[in-house]
């Protein structure tokens, strides 16, 4: 058995390869892909999904890792996508016995920036206001943690989500903590479920593993919704179609990665990356 390193390099719309190797002797007609995600200042990217043809995907860890094992040999369309960041796609070839291809991925900030809008004399985050924030929270079906709230904290995402009615949580290895909802009860007593996690409307479904202190830090998150029960959950949401008329969509449905609304769901806007540049200083 030999084995040498397979590196292949996408920065922006730049891609190329600073080196090229195999595992031979491979069992399978498939690979691992894996590799790291970041931003032009180096610093992780969490949360981008990394994308092989159409039905293969991973998101990126808090460190910007990620792995997607049992990606076809040949070919490979790549496509690394994040809000907040320019997509970045590429077409791979891989030989017939190569077992492992790693790739380092550079995220472009969008340079937009959204401001703000005044309505009735209140100031608003025009970003938020586009996502239809301000319109789930005048109707009041949830719980809504405002910028301003979170200008004004340090306390982290578990514990502030923590003081939702109904929702308490979950303790694991590492300390990590697992947002519950009320889903009912039962013979036992109350039943309490993972709750589904989103952020910039990207489903996270190693949430439920990692704990929602690693999804992202808290200093990043501009706004936060909770919905713990499932009658509280906007149609939309709970349909997993979309947002409707507020201009956000659902790019990896919950429902379709084993969630319900059920269990409820945690939406987390993220700051632009400016913001969360700035408050890393």
């Amino acid at each position: 058995m030999k084995s040498l390193a397979c590196w292949v390099v996408l920065g922006g719309f730049f891609f190329g390869t600073e080196g090229f190797a195999q595992q031979v002797k491979a069992d399978t007609n498939t690979l691992t892909l894996s590799g790291v995600v970041k931003d032009e200042a180096g610093n992780p990217v969490s949360g981008a999904q990394i994308t092989v043809g159409r039905e293969l995907s991973a998101f990126s860890d808090p460190l910007g890792n990620f792995l997607l094992p049992g990606v076809p040999r040949g070919t490979i369309d790549l496509l690394v996508r994040r809000i907040g960041f320019q997509a970045n796609s590429a077409s791979l070839e891989t030989k017939p016995d190569v077992t492992g291809v790693t790739i380092a991925v550079t995220m472009v900030p969008n340079p937009i920036t959204l401001g703000t809008v005044v309505i009735a004399g209140k100031t608003l985050d025009r970003d938020l206001w586009m996502k239809g924030f301000y319109k789930r929270q005048h109707l009041g079906q949830g719980y809504f943690f405002t910028p301003e709230q979170l200008a004004h904290t340090s306390t982290s995402l578990s514990t502030l989500i923590s003081e939702v009615p109904s929702v308490t949580l979950a303790v694991g290895r590492g300390n990590t903590r697992v947002p519950l909802a009320r889903a009912g009860t039962s013979v036992f007593g109350p039943r309490y479920c993972a709750m589904n996690v989103f952020v910039d409307g990207q489903f996270l479904k190693f949430a439920a593993e990692e704990g929602i202190d690693n999804v992202i830090a808290q200093r990043d998150v501009k706004a936060i919704e909770v919905y713990s029960r499932a009658s509280q959950v906007p149609n939309a949401i709970g349909g997993i179609a979309g947002f409707g008329t507020s201009g956000v969509a659902i790019s990896n449905p919950a429902f379709a990665a084993g969630g319900t609304s059920e269990c409820g769901v945690i939406l987390l806007w993220s700051k632009p990356f400016g913001e969360k540049h700035h408050s890393r200083n």
